[in-house]
């Protein structure tokens, strides 16, 4: 009896394993995605769409901007361009290199072109 009993569950076990996968097709070029959507941090109603990059052909740099401007000291593109009523908006990270006097507190600033509230 337990002959029996062994035997059978030998062999819904071995049913139950699922068959090796094939390895995948060669192609004979690896394929890389310059963007990983799981290290997005709050993605939450978003969607990521790779499209084809295009120079312009005055072929435009984002330059820190004067002295005395919100993004005098820094301006990384980490941001997003998307056109809005006719002109291109563009979110950036623009920092001001500006000492403070002592007691003064640091005034935020709104958008890009805009003064200190």
């Amino acid at each position: 009896m337990w002959r029996w009993l062994f035997i059978v569950i030998c062999c819904v076990c071995t049913a139950a394993t699922p068959a090796p996968k094939p390895p995948p097709a060669q192609t004979g070029e690896n394929v890389f995605f310059a963007f990983d959507d799981h290290a997005i941090p709050w993605h939450y109603n978003t969607k990521v769409t790779l499209l084809r990059a295009e120079k312009h052909p005055a072929n435009p740099v984002l330059r820190t901007g004067p002295p005395g401007s919100p993004d005098h000291g820094h301006a990384i593109l980490y941001g997003s361009v998307l056109p809005i009523g006719g002109k291109f908006r563009m979110w950036y990270l623009g920092m001001i290199e500006r000492e403070l006097k002592s007691g003064q507190a640091w005034h935020p600033l709104d958008e890009a072109g805009s003064r200190p509230r």
